[in-house]
């Protein structure tokens, strides 16, 4: 059976011209995309069908990172409108 699913999956990757797109690839893009819009692990690990939370924990870093890169450029962001006296992007 799996080898018929990596052989199907082979053929259609091929035949779409995709390279180094791996099986697992949309499931990692799915979770990625979750953490970083803020949903919760557990409810991230019921939608991926982990059984252990430990697997969904590899994705927690995102969230981390996310959060960071936000809080960052929000406060950049505030530290220039502060300068400029600029409170919209319309007066740029």
């Amino acid at each position: 059976m799996l080898d018929n699913i990596q052989t199907s999956w082979r053929n259609l990757t091929k035949k779409a011209k995709l390279k180094d797109f791996r099986l697992h690839d949309p499931h990692h893009s799915f979770a990625s995309n979750l953490v970083m819009a803020g949903v919760d692990l557990n409810t991230v690990r019921e939608l991926l069908g982990h059984g252990d939370i430990k697997m969904t924990l590899r994705y927690s870093h995102l969230a981390h990172e996310h959060t960071h890169r936000y809080t960052f450029e929000k406060v950049t962001w505030r530290r220039y409108t502060r300068m400029t006296n600029c409170t919209s992007t319309q007066q740029l």
